[in-house]
């Protein structure tokens, strides 16, 4: 019987959850992730990526299971600094949806396309500007260029056209213990691995259970130090201001009824949020 990380369990247990700070926050609505580490210590992260390389050349595919066969993976949601990420912006009251995935990357795999995912369980599309669905990547091993990370269109969550064009790619690589929250609805794909070693990716989703609670006292938005393109700054507004509980802004004449059937799909969407 192979020893469950006590380590990981005293080290939870003893310290409260780091939220994240204002311009993270603005950082994650603006830009559509946060890329954070884990406060786990490196041995945990080592026990997670060796039971996942055992896992991973023994029984196939595994579906929504990774928890029942890996129960240390549960530590890491009680990480207070993954559980202040998810609760700064899902609230208190959110759950962990079952589908969940092991995402290998084995040396030589092909890329993927840039993808948004689909909403597992659901028949119909049900995107959301608003963040009441996010999802955690999680990186076991040290994730170089070279390995293949996972890589995001930066600020693309709102789009629906391909965003080449217009949004800069940006590799997730980090060490061992780095996640990626992201808006559930963000571009991304899975780089090549130009090295000998596997890399492991887990996909986590998590769904928020209730609207906003009005904040006692609200900063006003604004963007965050380094802000994407295209420019969806209404959007971001609305955002912050929904998750301090506030009400949509009042409509404004910045914009016309034509612009929403603007070929930049940026300009149609400004345009929804102006007209209000």
């Amino acid at each position: 019987m192979r020893a469950y990380p006590l380590e990981a369990r005293r080290h939870n247990a003893t310290r409260a959850n780091v939220p994240l700070t204002a311009e993270q926050l603005r950082v994650f609505i603006a830009r559509g992730f946060i890329t954070l580490k884990s406060s786990l210590p490196e041995s945990y992260h080592r026990v997670i990526f060796e039971r996942f390389d055992e896992l991973s050349g023994s029984i196939g595919h595994f579906g929504n299971n990774l928890l029942p066969l890996i129960p240390e993976l549960n530590e890491f949601f009680e990480d207070p600094v993954v559980k202040g990420a998810l609760t700064s912006v899902l609230g208190d009251a959110y759950s962990m949806h079952p589908h969940r995935a092991l995402h290998k990357n084995p040396p030589g795999s092909d890329e993927q396309a840039f993808h948004k995912d689909s909403y597992w369980g659901y028949v119909r599309r049900v995107r959301n500007h608003r963040p009441w669905w996010v999802m955690i990547m999680y990186f076991p091993q040290d994730t170089q260029l070279a390995k293949g990370p996972t890589a995001v269109m930066d600020g693309s969550q709102h789009i629906n056209q391909r965003p080449e064009d217009f949004c800069q790619e940006v590799p997730i690589a980090g060490p061992a213990g780095s996640f990626v929250l992201i808006h559930y609805d963000i571009w991304h794909r899975k780089m090549k691995n130009h090295t000998e070693a596997n890399r492991y990716m887990f996909k986590f989703e998590f769904v928020r259970l209730q609207p906003p609670a009005r904040a006692p006292s609200a900063t006003r938005w604004r963007k965050p130090r380094r802000a994407p393109t295209p420019d969806l700054s209404p959007v971001w507004r609305a955002t912050w201001n929904w998750l301090a509980g506030q009400g949509a802004p009042s409509a404004n004449g910045k914009a016309s009824v034509h612009d929403l059937s603007a070929d930049d799909e940026s300009v149609g969407i400004n345009a929804g949020y102006h007209l209000g």
